[in-house]
């Protein structure tokens, strides 16, 4: 009965852990081509890729006719994608100017009718369309330990169990660098970075809710977004040199913005409309000629606190010209600071309906902090240090 117990034990265990495939591109493991091992593979098995360049892909057919291209294509199968490291194993074509076929999609990773699955330490590029796609039932997603460069978009996900990303790096995207939707429920992007990404991570429709920490942001169109009643969180990241907003909420659920170092050059720091749920706390917001606040409708019930703010050479808030809106509208950011301690001063550089005709919408700012929160006494330099 003892040795039936470790036999039923070790078998299971086999089993809970699936089976390892190996791809070697000269020929030493059990496939050289990454999809032939996700066909002989099973739920819950781990496809393990060696170095090199994997550029061959196939061509997905609907009712006999081709509809779109994939290097790796998951369907009604959970995987794990084991790479030998982000610098060693790539998936995607070496010209980053490929189309197989134009007119007909492209992903590098494409998974549908799966439970879940996860792709670790490697890099993926050049496509002209989706990196990483997981719609069309697909439960959860994890990646982490990879690099997602030059392409449309890079993880673009509809999963209902939710997942997360980690230890990542996304360069060169025209769009999406993390995208959650509807039915995504929690997903977590952390301790990633971003280069040159139209929109680093943006949540979209609820019950989306997308937790985004410790993560480093430069250049794009905004930097993180949350709209259509998509909820989450934005903590302890540098948010920098976005033409646009660095952060952006458009009718959001529930936001926490905090303890982040949004700079600007242009750009504005923040856009908040109809953000009723949003908590914006301990943050340092800067500009050197845009402005750093926009307003373009009410936010009632919105907490703005305790948050640094520096104008440049622009202005510290707008608001929309939301005409006509009856009766005057008035937004609350109390009790930050707003690098200086003249009320006049401060007054000048708010845009709203003191200046502007046919504007009924008013920031209200004063009682306002003397001097930075306490949280936020180490200079800006010093918490950028944190970051690195």
């Amino acid at each position: 009965m003892i040795l039936f117990g470790i036999l039923m034990l070790v078998l299971w265990s086999v089993a809970a852990h699936g089976r390892t495939w190996t791809v070697r591109k000269d020929g030493s493991g059990d496939f050289t081509v990454i999809q032939r091992a996700v066909e002989a593979a099973s739920d819950g098995d781990v496809i393990d890729i060696g170095p090199g360049r994997f550029d061959d892909y196939e061509t997905i057919w609907l009712d006999g006719v081709p509809v779109e291209d994939a290097y790796v294509y998951l369907d009604g199968i959970s995987l794990t994608l084991q790479g030998a490291g982000a610098d060693q194993t790539v998936i995607g074509p070496e010209d980053e100017d490929f189309h197989p076929w134009p007119g007909r999609d492209v992903f590098i990773v494409h998974a549908r009718n799966t439970s879940g699955f996860s792709i670790y330490d490697m890099t993926l590029e050049h496509s002209p369309w989706k990196i990483v796609s997981a719609y069309y039932n697909t439960g959860s997603y994890h990646m982490s330990g990879c690099t997602i460069r030059e392409g449309n978009s890079g993880l673009d996900l509809a999963c209902p169990d939710g997942g997360g990303v980690e230890d990542c790096h996304f360069e060169d995207m025209d769009n999406y660098g993390v995208h959650t939707t509807n039915p995504t429920t929690f997903f977590f992007v952390r301790n990633c970075t971003f280069s040159n990404v139209f929109a680093p991570a943006a949540a979209d429709w609820s019950p989306s809710h997308l937790v985004v920490s410790d993560c480093q942001m430069e250049g794009g169109r905004v930097g993180v977004s949350f709209s259509g009643g998509a909820s989450g969180s934005v903590t302890n990241c540098i948010i920098r040199g976005f033409d646009n907003y660095g952060v952006a909420m458009n009718d959001p659920g529930a936001v926490t913005v905090t303890g982040n170092v949004i700079e600007q050059t242009n750009g504005w720091g923040m856009f908040i409309g109809d953000a009723d749920q949003a908590e914006i706390t301990g943050n340092i917001i800067r500009t050197e000629t845009g402005t750093c606040l926009n307003f373009p409708y009410p936010n009632d019930g919105m907490v703005f606190e305790g948050n640094d703010l520096f104008r440049g050479q622009g202005n510290f808030a707008q608001t929309n010209d939301y005409w006509p809106y009856t009766p005057a509208t008035y937004l609350h950011v109390e009790n930050n600071y707003w690098g200086t301690t003249d009320a006049a001063e401060i007054q000048a550089h708010m845009i709203d309906g003191h200046v502007q005709d046919q504007v009924n919408m008013f920031v209200v700012f004063e009682p306002f902090a003397g001097g930075p929160v306490p949280v936020e006494q180490r200079s800006l330099s010093e918490v950028k240090g944190l970051f690195r």
